[in-house]
Formats: structure tokens, sequence, C-alpha cells
């Protein structure tokens, strides 16, 4: 599941906080502009990121990176757009201290994009 709704992110913020107390979690998310406002949206999880990073997926209907910036840094200190997933992943992947979590989500096309860079399989 990409996470994609708001019972799909509540149910990943209480998995992160099952099983990844105590790790350092990153958020990379994208949503699409019928999604409506995203900080209820994408709430649950805040609380438990460290960073989050915003990103624009391959589609007409994703809100730009930078908006969805705005639109998020009301409720975390640290939220950062980076234009594409891939510049994002690209930007990201190398800068992931060992033991982090990177946590995608938000859009099925985000998330889509994202194991096709990372080349992921079913």
């Amino acid at each position: 599941d990409g996470a994609h709704n708001a019972s799909a992110i509540e149910r990943l913020a209480e998995t992160l906080r099952e099983v990844a107390a105590g790790r350092t979690i990153w958020l990379l998310v994208g949503v699409g502009m019928t999604k409506g406002e995203p900080l209820p949206l994408f709430a649950p999880l805040l609380p438990l990121a460290e960073r989050v990073y915003t990103c624009s997926f391959r589609s007409k209907r994703s809100q730009p990176a930078d908006e969805l910036a705005r639109r998020l840094a009301v409720a975390h200190p640290d939220v950062r757009p980076l234009g594409s997933p891939e510049a994002a992943i690209d930007a990201l992947r190398p800068n992931l201290p060992a033991g982090h979590l990177l946590v995608c989500c938000g859009s099925l096309f985000l998330v889509g994009e994202a194991g096709e860079i990372l080349g992921a399989t079913d």
C-alpha cells in the first residue's frame, strides 16, 4: 500500500511506531491535487519524522513539491521540496545515515516511481 489516503496513512503511522521505534525517519511525500488539503492527510506521520521532503510525481494531477512543502511546513520544522522523485532519491540516498528510514508515501504514483528508481520488483 502506498499510504495514499487518510486511513492508510494512519495505519502506516501505527506500523512505524511499532516497528521503527527508536529509528530516525525521513519522509518523502507527494500527493495529487485532488486529495484536498495535505496537512490533515499527513498529520499522523509528521510527528514521527525528523525531516520531511516533498516531490512531484509524473502526473498533471501531482501537487507541486514547493506548494506541498509550504503547506506542511506549518506543522513541521524541517520540510524541504526536492522536485521529482528521481531528484529526491538521488539527493537523499547517499546522505541517509545508517539506521535511518526513508519512508515514501502519499501517492501510488509516487511509490511506483520510487520503486522504478530503486529497482524494486513486485
